[in-house]
């Protein structure tokens, strides 16, 4: 059985902020199908690990990543893993004090966000 997915194009902007005095890095990507069955976290994980595909211990602070995305295909607001995208506004947190259990299973077996400080912490650095 095949995956089902909406033959679309769906253009995806992100704002990776770090740790510390890092720079923010803007990214831009294009989906060319939207797969219907993929879960909110797998999608994210898939855009961090082709984001930092040649340096992927970039992402080890990993703070924040707000997103935008645009398709002018109907219906695509609908599909699960964009419509969880949409409920939280496009912001991912990944402060440890911060995550919820979609950004816990964005970064589970990976190195995202290993070295990322608590909120709390950086509150108080401040």
């Amino acid at each position: 059985m095949k995956n089902l997915a909406l033959n679309a194009k769906l253009n995806i902007e992100v704002i990776f902020t770090f740790d510390g005095d890092k720079d923010q890095q803007m990214w831009h990507t294009t989906m060319k199908v939207i797969p219907l069955d993929m879960k909110e976290s797998e999608w994210i994980r898939s855009l961090i690990q082709l984001a930092f595909e040649n340096d992927m211990h970039e992402a080890n602070d990993l703070v924040k990543i707000s997103m935008c995305i645009g398709c002018k295909a109907k219906g695509y607001q609908n599909i699960p893993m964009i419509k969880g995208y949409l409920s939280r506004n496009g912001k991912y947190f990944f402060q440890p004090d911060q995550r919820d259990e979609v950004v816990e299973e964005i970064i589970k077996g990976t190195t995202i966000a290993k070295d990322t400080k608590n909120f709390q912490q950086t509150k108080e650095a401040v």
